[in-house]
């Protein structure tokens, strides 16, 4: 492929927002992880050179094509992909294999039209809900995670004083429900968001979904979707869909000790990520920085082993846990459920 034709094809995948005139040859690119595209620029010359490698490699990229359209194509392809990833297929199928086509369709859009659907949705739902004390909760949990912070005796001070900064500006707000740049009944800004989508004009849903490239949002706001099933932590903020704060996860009529057991733990989930695992690697201003000094990681590998070791004895009727792919979201779980406990027992 002429480099040309590379950039014209990165152009017409950009968001409508995202400037595709600043795709040029010149354009600086910040690759993370250079050594991973120069393997697979190895591995690509090293099947180019064989036959039998290049059919493989065409055919990987043949499964690839077929997999993310599965939905598209005939029941008897749908099938095999089924077998290949049941989980992912037949949540949109009936037990004789016909397709939800209303579920497929919403899902298209939800991928697709974040803002738009996101909005219907809190107009429709969320707004209709009782949610005021979320950002109480979400103080308290702040306070008790403080606590425990204080109380860890493998931290040194610099490296708590850094994490209770951090803790403390932690954006929990701005992205709560919903975020604040969402177009909430104001369906003229909406139309002139995706004033500039192109779509085929007629009954053919592939077509359709080709030609938006699968994205027709121009906000592309990827970290934070209002109908995820899913938090999120994001540098140094944590987002909570609207989605989420709902019965039975969520309800403002629960006793205090029953939120805290459900939607208290899951945000305290969140904010331990921020400290111990994903976001850790950024500061309270939200700038990639190691704040943990050597001291502290280096008291921190024997606890830390011995809690992978904990999860490696836990035995499930498949086999045992790996602690060690796992902690992450084990440390993370255990630290939001025990803040939610403090605060629970004080409410």
């Amino acid at each position: 492929m002429a480099l040309e034709d590379l950039l014209e094809y990165i152009r017409g995948r950009m968001p409508v927002s995202g400037s595709p005139h600043l795709i040029t040859k010149d354009l600086l690119v910040s690759v993370d992880d250079p050594d991973f595209f120069l393997r697979v620029h190895r591995t690509l010359a090293e099947y180019n050179g064989n036959a039998h490698l290049k059919g493989v490699l065409a055919n990987y990229l043949g499964w690839i094509m077929a997999h993310g359209t599965w939905g598209f194509l005939p029941k008897s392809v749908r099938d095999r992909l089924t077998r290949a990833d049941p989980a992912e297929v037949t949540t949109n199928e009936t037990a004789d294999g016909r397709i939800f086509t209303w579920r497929m369709c919403l899902g298209t859009l939800k991928a697709g039209m974040r803002t738009a659907v996101g909005s219907l949705y809190v107009v429709n739902y969320y707004l209709q809900r009782p949610t005021a004390e979320i950002p109480e909760i979400v103080e308290n949990l702040k306070t008790a995670l403080a606590q425990l912070i204080t109380s860890v005796s493998w931290m040194d001070n610099e490296t708590r004083a850094r994490a209770l900064c951090k803790l403390r500006q932690t954006d929990t707000s701005s992205y709560l429900g919903y975020p604040p740049d969402i177009m909430v009944n104001d369906h003229d800004k909406l139309d002139e968001e995706y004033g500039d989508v192109r779509m085929l004009i007629g009954p053919d849903y592939f077509q359709n979904n080709y030609a938006s490239g699968g994205n027709m949002d121009p906000t592309q706001n990827e970290a934070f979707h209002m109908c995820e099933k899913n938090a999120m932590c994001e540098k140094n903020a944590i987002g909570y869909p609207a989605s989420l704060l709902q019965s039975p996860f969520y309800d403002v009529r629960q006793p205090a000790y029953v939120k805290y057991a459900s939607i208290g733990g899951s945000i305290g989930h969140e904010l331990m990520h921020g400290l111990d695992g994903t976001c850790a690697g950024y500061d309270e201003q939200g700038k990639e920085k190691d704040w943990w000094t050597a001291e502290t990681k280096e008291r921190h590998k024997q606890p830390l082993n011995e809690f992978i070791e904990r999860y490696n004895s836990y035995d499930f009727h498949q086999g045992f846990v790996n602690g060690s792919l796992t902690a992450e979201e084990n440390i993370a779980d255990e630290g939001g459920l025990k803040a939610a406990y403090i605060v629970s027992i004080t409410e």
